[in-house]
């Protein structure tokens, strides 16, 4: 492998990234450059990994820790080159998540406790700033909290960067079905969801699926505490269901639904060189999806090398077509299930957002009849209410009878006297 690039020739490679094909022999230095940097990330990640599953599963019960993803992935060449056209302004040296980490936890109750105590205990790894999209979700529905962490980089040979900004995502599990069910979406339909490329209907569709995402993960909180004040809760019901009325409307004008059927089944898993037992989270794995093979392939490579130099490969492979014909993304997980459940968009596996949309239709009807047995009682006790005034009017209407014919006696005694 090559020395690792300079700042300054670092983001020469990103230029040269943009200009892929005018000159083959070029971009052969520019792929080499390219990895040297990217070999970077894995070592300086692998300790955060193992500290951040240590805490995201410390204060869990067994089975609940047993949910909790950890993964971290190395940005594949189309993704750096889709945010170097989007951001011109930006250099390669400049981006924050060529290094990523991802969290996914159970509940939004989990993703606030572990975010209050995020890194507390280790003193080497620095949050350089953070985003939270589940307080204030992105325009096109997302949901998750970023950090960019800034880690120190051990390599005694790398002068360039002795410290390296890496990108870590904190999410549940309900907001990674749909940021993964929106990455399938835009390969069904050979989009690219983060330019904004998408049809209008589409875009609708999403947003409107990630409110009522974040309607299920309050849910039965939500219904503990019906009563309160349930002339809101009637009301945002209302407005709850209206949404999945025209997200319904949108998936039928979309076909949705039949294009996500079509591709319902988790693509053929094929594992070379080592069986799913010996797979370990220090690992490095390479994903092969082929769209056109219609095949998903795993290898597990010790060689970190021999991993980037076969991506490299694939990468110059996929990018060389205008259409998306596949993906290649080098990866360390625990094992095969905790690769497909942190990766179910290279698996190309609908189920899971097809499962949630089942579950949302769940709890909402549960919602609704919630609210229709509130009102019930709610009816019944203002039924009660206006019993009880009625009543009151009657015995008061009885009283001033009883007041009346008193005055008039009291009058009729006066004009005697006089």
């Amino acid at each position: 492998m090559c020395l690792i690039p300079s700042k300054k020739a670092l983001d020469r490679v990103g230029d040269a990234l943009l200009r892929l094909g005018e000159n083959p022999e070029a971009d052969d230095l520019v792929f080499q450059q390219l990895n040297s940097y990217r070999s970077l990330f894995n070592k300086v990640m692998l300790p955060v990994n193992t500290a951040c599953r240590n805490q995201a599963t410390r204060r869990l019960k067994a089975n609940e820790a047993k949910k909790v993803i950890v993964v971290q992935r190395i940005k594949r060449l189309d993704s750096i080159t889709a945010k170097l056209n989007r951001f011109p302004s930006m250099q390669l040296s400049q981006m924050q998540d060529i290094g990523g980490l991802r969290v996914i936890l159970p509940s939004i109750g989990d993703v606030e406790i572990y975010t209050k105590n995020l890194l507390a205990r280790s003193k080497k790894i620095k949050i350089k700033g953070m985003k939270n999209y589940i307080a204030s979700p992105k325009e096109d529905g997302y949901r998750g909290i970023h950090y960019i962490l800034e880690l120190e980089n051990n390599a005694t040979d790398v002068v360039p960067f002795p410290t390296l900004l890496v990108e870590l995502q904190v999410r549940t599990q309900v907001q990674h079905i749909w940021a993964t069910g929106v990455e399938i979406a835009a390969i069904i339909n050979n989009k690219n969801y983060k330019t904004g490329d998408w049809d209008a209907d589409w875009k609708e569709s999403f947003i409107l699926l990630s409110h009522l995402c974040a309607l299920l993960e309050t849910m039965d909180k939500n219904i503990d505490t019906f009563g309160v004040d349930f002339d809101n809760i009637k009301k945002s019901t209302e407005i709850l269901l209206k949404k999945i009325d025209s997200f319904v409307t949108l998936a039928r004008k979309t076909n949705l639904a039949k294009k996500f059927n079509s591709f319902s089944k988790v693509l053929p898993l094929l594992v070379k060189e080592i069986k799913q037992k010996q797979f370990k989270h220090t690992e490095l794995l390479l994903l092969i999806t082929d769209f056109e093979l219609n095949k998903t392939e795993v290898t597990a490579y010790t060689d970190e090398k021999l991993a980037l130099d076969h991506l490299t490969v694939w990468e110059k492979r996929f990018s060389s077509s205008s259409k998306q014909t596949g993906q290649a993304v080098l990866v360390s997980a625990k094992d095969i299930l905790n690769l497909k459940e942190a990766y179910p968009n290279y698996y190309m596996d609908t189920n899971p957002l097809q499962e949630l949309w089942t579950d949302i239709q769940h709890k909402l009807s549960l919602y609704k009849q919630k609210v229709a047995l509130l009102l019930e009682q709610k009816t019944k006790e203002e039924q009660e209410k206006i019993f009880f005034y009625e009543n009151q009017i009657r015995i008061n209407e009885g009283k001033l009878l009883v007041l009346k014919a008193r005055k008039k006696q009291i009058q009729a005694k006066l004009k005697e006297t006089e």
